[in-house]
């Protein structure tokens, strides 16, 4: 294996896409690059496999950026502070690659701009599960709905006047964000974040390469207008050489032994949205309907699989008051456990054998495809809401959108007639560091 000199800044600013995602990355660059990761507070699990200098022998330091996990500041001290530790972090150790998974808040923008400033290549490897709109008017909904519906959560009508007064409260916001404060910080505003809204992948255009999961991602960016040579594909870690380390320290079940075990439990994702909106006409679906819809599953599994652990997992932004309330309504019932929303969701989808989701798509449900393609996995669309097809076609998922349908599948589980849908995982030879390396290359060919 060919060492590299070159150094390499990773940082991942959310917690559980590190343990699900980037923690692959990471293991395949540091076995040929010296890396020096950026990191939030991890779970214990991660923290202690981090020190293990056989698993990531070129992992040189770890700073704790704490962007994400620690006590909240105001917009204007966060960046100032981000802002400087940025600045000292790229003059500390003047890397040759950046590597994140975004470029929106505060402490990722000015590490990017001062990585560029430097002679750094910036890059962005994907993290999780990424919306697909095929259609141009489904395209214009979620941008609407990026834009201005999603903050109207009371109102039971959505007239023009209140659409417009949240996208122009939205857009106050980003001209403070990306063009008030980096000029009152003495850099340039970020001019593309706030003024032009131009796709739901705007955002990798901060980047000087984006590595996407698979074929179906790269075309829509191209779409959007990004260049191809810009864009290039690696899978999910998953789906590398690095799967063993997610075997190895999150005793994941490697490919080789996916049995058809049952447990006869069911993991419930409980997603951090209370209420929706409908995609035919974005009127509001109301917080008691989604918490209705939630019951009627549950309700339905109890009646026809009566012996089954039911896990209930919210989502770990899900508030603490909801999740309270979850353990109230079900503290009578010996087989509904309602877990932790801090608990990694991995640890359930190991122990259970149906996993059931709900819209808007999460990077859960499409993960378990890859993590345990034995498993059953059901995506319920009740209400036909905006964004919800998003996994429809996906040939390891089973999309439901009546209650009919629901039950009818869980009868199916019951009396096993049930024919479940599997991914075909194949682990690829190509490890992320091939990929850093075929970037490295071609900037010392455009330089020279």
């Amino acid at each position: 294996m060919k060492f590299h000199k070159e150094t390499i800044i990773i940082y991942s600013s959310v917690p559980r896409l590190f343990r699900t995602t980037y923690i692959g990355y990471l293991y395949e660059i540091s076995q040929v690059f010296p890396v020096i990761l950026l990191s939030e507070k991890l779970d214990s699990e991660t923290e202690e496999a981090l020190k293990d200098h056989v698993l990531f022998p070129n992992l040189k330091k770890i700073i704790h950026i704490n962007q994400y996990t620690e006590k909240k500041r105001n917009l204007r001290e966060t960046s100032l502070y981000f802002s400087k530790l940025a600045k000292k972090i790229i003059s500390d150790y003047k890397p040759d690659v950046v590597i994140t998974d975004s470029c929106i808040n505060p402490f990722e923008m000015y590490l990017l701009r001062y990585g560029k400033q430097s002679g750094a290549i910036t890059v962005s490897f994907q993290a999780g599960f990424q919306i697909f709109l095929q259609k141009e008017e489904e395209e214009r909904q979620y941008l609407q709905w990026r834009d201005g519906v999603n903050n109207l959560k009371y109102n039971s009508s959505h007239n023009k006047i209140k659409l417009i007064f949240a996208k122009f409260v939205n857009h106050l916001k980003d001209l403070y964000k990306y063009w008030v404060i980096p000029m009152f910080l003495g850099t340039c505003p970020y001019f593309q974040k706030s003024i032009l809204k131009y796709g739901i992948y705007s955002y990798v255009r901060d980047f000087d390469y984006t590595v996407f999961f698979s074929e179906k991602e790269c075309q829509l960016e191209k779409k959007l207008g990004r260049q191809s040579d810009k864009i290039m594909i690696y899978p999910h870690p998953l789906q590398t050489k690095a799967r063993i380390i997610f075997e190895k320290i999150y005793h994941l079940s490697p490919l080789t032994s996916l049995t058809s075990r049952k447990f006869n439990s069911i993991t419930i994702m409980i997603n951090v949205n209370t209420y929706g909106h409908r995609r035919k006409d974005l009127s509001l679906i109301h917080e008691k309907d989604y918490l209705e819809s939630r019951l009627l599953v549950i309700n339905s599994i109890l009646k026809i699989l009566p012996n089954w652990i039911l896990y209930i997992k919210p989502h770990p932004e899900v508030e603490s008051v909801y999740v309270n309330s979850l353990r109230e309504m079900f503290n009578l019932n010996t087989n509904i456990f309602v877990v932790s929303p801090s608990e990694p969701a991995d640890k359930f989808i190991e122990k259970s054998d149906i996993i059931i989701g709900f819209p808007p798509p999460s990077t859960t449900l499409y993960t378990t495809t890859i993590q345990c393609p034995q498993k059953i996995i059901l995506y319920i669309d009740f209400h036909h809401e905006l964004l919800g097809e998003s996994f429809s076609s996906y040939p390891a998922i089973t999309y439901i959108d009546t209650p009919k349908k629901f039950t009818d599948i869980i009868n199916d589980i019951k009396n096993n007639k049930f024919n479940r849908q599997r991914s075909n995982i194949k682990i690829y030879k190509k490890t992320a560091s091939d990929i850093l390396s075929k970037i490295i290359d071609i900037r010392k060919t455009k330089n020279n």
